[in-house]
């Protein structure tokens, strides 16, 4: 993780990673995925493994009791899933999430922001305790909704300064509330200058 330093791999910076790849919003329409990150607005923007995921849900209620928190500092929250656009918008509504709701059914942008699929980041005895936890929060796992193995991650940023990026190593390894807060507050802290 990275708090306060500019998000580039190899000399791109993160809306050149994402410009011209299209993600769905909740109406089916295609936008490009650049624009998840404007130039004077700061956005907590997190990845999804998939719409069905339980920690998924976890992430995406912790980004709304973000959003509560920083409404009157207008930062904007989104998620970004795999699926189809009726998937999202599902996902959307059953959440209630407050934020915009994406999908990338073809993971363009997890792999230009190099958000990591693997197996063996399922094979942790430490899983199974992050499951219960979420079960016990009342979260319920549901039907894989793209590839299983895809990991997530988070992002604050304001246009192409981020102040966080996060790439979850393992499901239910997701950065924690507290450090998108901070992230959130520095990003509008950084616009009032």
């Amino acid at each position: 993780m990275r708090l306060m330093e500019p998000m580039t791999t190899r000399g791109t910076s993160i809306r050149e990673k994402l410009f011209g790849l299209k993600i769905y919003d909740t109406n089916g329409e295609l936008t490009d995925a650049s624009t998840l990150f404007p130039e004077g607005k700061c956005r907590a923007v997190a990845w999804l493994r998939h719409f069905g995921c339980v920690f998924c849900k976890q992430l995406a209620a912790e980004l709304a009791q973000v959003y509560a928190e920083q409404e009157n500092k207008d930062v904007g929250i989104a998620v970004v899933g795999q699926g189809s656009w009726q998937q999202a918008r599902n996902f959307k509504a059953e959440s209630k999430f407050p934020g915009d709701v994406y999908t990338d059914p073809e993971l363009k942008t997890y792999e230009a922001l190099e958000f990591t699929r693997s197996v063996k980041s399922f094979l942790q005895p430490s899983l199974l305790v992050r499951a219960y936890s979420a079960l016990r929060e009342g979260l319920h796992q549901g039907p894989v909704q793209g590839k299983a193995f895809q990991n997530g991650g988070v992002i604050v940023s304001k246009g192409d300064k981020v102040f966080l990026e996060y790439r979850d190593p393992a499901p239910g390894k997701h950065v924690s509330k507290q450090d998108i807060i901070l992230a959130c507050n520095a990003c509008y802290e950084d616009i009032q200058k």
